[in-house]
């Protein structure tokens, strides 16, 4: 079933504005669940620090539970829509409605998490790089005050050069990877975040008429 209308309604074409946000929604999270696999990779083979390790697992641990709360808003929401629309049974809604909204409110905290998760493995990874460049700066001062003796002029055009990389960490070649992977699982992940705005817009805004209409008959 790719949207409201199971296949045993084949001849009803759907134009639903919550079926066609869903699809877009639905489309979007093999592409975040593919990156972040990928990430996950790319991080252990990098031998990346016990901080980042963990900031990646908490954030995969928050899509899946992401995921898993917006599967059962939205079968929920699908059983208002069979027993309201379908087959007529209105009397039934308001007691699903209230099953809804609980798992409404979940997915809305779940997805909370999972942008803070995001966020919070972007700071993670920020402060593992620039505690990386730091301390390649304080060996590449040792090392150049050690052959300032025999070749001043050299080391310091030298020592000067690595400073001047060490800013950006896609010069880095143990992180360069890794910062891709994350560049990659960013853009996937903006799509995704906008999506699910959309979908849940358009779910509220179908469901208070449903309320409505649901309170009006009981």
């Amino acid at each position: 079933m790719d949207n409201f209308i199971p296949k045993a309604f084949t001849q009803e074409k759907d134009e639903c504005p919550v079926c066609l946000a869903r699809l877009d929604l639905e489309a979007t999270m093999p592409q975040v669940a593919a990156s972040l696999d990928k990430l996950l990779v790319t991080a252990m083979q990098d031998g990346v620090g016990s901080a980042v390790c963990r900031a990646l697992l908490d954030l995969h641990s928050s899509f899946g539970k992401s995921h898993a709360d917006y599967r059962v808003a939205f079968s929920l929401n699908l059983s208002i829509w069979f027993s309201a629309e379908r087959f007529g049974r209105v009397k039934k809604v308001p007691d699903l409605i209230l099953a809804y909204e609980e798992y409404r409110g979940e997915a809305s905290k779940s997805l909370s998490a999972l942008k803070a998760a995001v966020q919070n493995l972007q700071q993670v990874c920020l402060t593992d790089a620039e505690g990386e460049v730091s301390s390649h700066d304080s060996s590449s001062k040792d090392s150049s005050s050690k052959d300032s003796s025999s070749k001043d002029g050299s080391s310091k055009d030298s020592s000067s050069k690595d400073s001047s990389g060490n800013g950006d960490l896609s010069n880095k070649g143990k992180n360069s990877s890794l910062v891709i992977e994350l560049s990659e699982f960013l853009t996937a992940f903006n799509d995704f975040q906008t999506k699910a705005e959309r979908f849940w817009l358009e779910v509220d805004k179908w469901t208070d008429k449903r309320r409505e209409d649901a309170f009006k008959v009981v």
